[in-house]
């Protein structure tokens, strides 16, 4: 295993809110960079992984529109094309976002106009859509009632339509796929609480009949969380009861989070940790991204290996 920063496009200071792909052999990662405010002149970046090389491609400007500040990337595949969700500022703070789509050229040489979702102003996303056969379910969230919303796209995916919604106080929800029709989502709390919080459906996120919190902390920050062949769960979080944003730390739970089997810090000390996203590749090999104290993007990359070792 090991542990790198991501390079910065030139003139662009501050970094957050990276998401990964692993599409045609090739591991992608977009985020979001700024010069000052990020609601004022964030633009979205993209960087290419070599698993051969174990190196990152000097990251490039997805998008060029002065004037309007773009965050919350994400990609998806459906049908073997790729998609990019992302959202526009249209007034200063995120409750004012909307959610656009573009569709992905080959190689990601470039992406298409940018179209405006049906979604309303501060209607947020930040995690992977499943994509379960014909099903496009996205774990978007409400900003201002902080609730989390399930929403189904069709293809071109401008429209998207709620399916299900869960009560206000969780979100940036990470559906894991169990079975065919089954699904786990896992969210970060916003309440006193501070821990993870797990809801089970069983009827692809038509409803959430189960829905409690795990011994996993949660200080009002987010989380990822990624399945292992096996049925263990590793998600990434911010370990700790304390209202900070550090330590980073990726636990493994091999009972469906009622309890921690084992957990590593990826980042510790004084600063943010924050924003983490899961994927793993063709090999088996483990990714995860995530915010450095606004200035960089992290990545700790785990050999398969090292994952099935931290299980033993």
């Amino acid at each position: 295993m090991f542990k790198e920063y991501l390079p910065q496009p030139t003139g662009y200071p501050h970094a957050h809110c990276a998401s990964l792909i692993f599409f045609k052999d090739t591991l992608y990662c977009v985020w979001y960079v700024y010069q000052k405010e990020e609601f004022l002149d964030a633009k979205l970046c993209i960087s290419s992984f070599n698993l051969s090389l174990k190196r990152w491609t000097q990251p490039r400007l997805l998008l060029d529109r002065p004037g309007r500040s773009q965050g919350n990337p994400l990609f998806f595949i459906f049908n073997n094309e790729l998609y990019l969700l992302f959202v526009f500022l249209e007034g200063h703070y995120w409750n004012s976002a909307r959610m656009h789509v573009s569709k992905c050229e080959p190689e990601l040489a470039k992406v298409s106009e940018p179209l405006k979702t049906n979604q309303a102003q501060g209607m947020m996303i930040r995690h992977r859509p499943w994509v379960n056969g014909e099903d496009v379910i996205l774990p978007a969230y409400d900003e201002e009632k902080k609730q989390t919303v399930l929403l189904k796209g069709t293809p071109p995916f401008i429209d998207w339509q709620p399916i299900s919604t869960l009560d206000p106080g969780p979100i940036q929800g990470d559906i894991i796929s169990v079975g065919k029709k089954e699904a786990m989502i896992i969210l970060r709390s916003t309440d006193n609480e501070r821990k993870i919080i797990r809801a089970h459906s069983a009827d692809s996120c038509r409803s959430f009949p189960f829905v409690y919190s795990t011994p996993l902390h949660c200080p009002l920050s987010g989380v990822a969380a990624h399945m292992d062949p096996s049925g263990a769960l590793f998600v990434a979080h911010n370990n700790t009861d304390l209202h900070k944003r550090s330590p980073l730390s990726l636990s493994i739970s091999k009972d469906g989070l009622k309890s921690i089997y084992k957990s590593i810090d990826i980042e510790f000390g004084d600063g943010e940790f924050s924003y983490p996203d899961l994927i793993s590749d063709s090999k088996g090999n483990l990714h995860l991204v995530y915010t450095n104290d606004r200035d960089k993007i992290g990545h700790y990359f785990l050999f398969k290996e090292d994952v099935q070792e931290l299980m033993i």
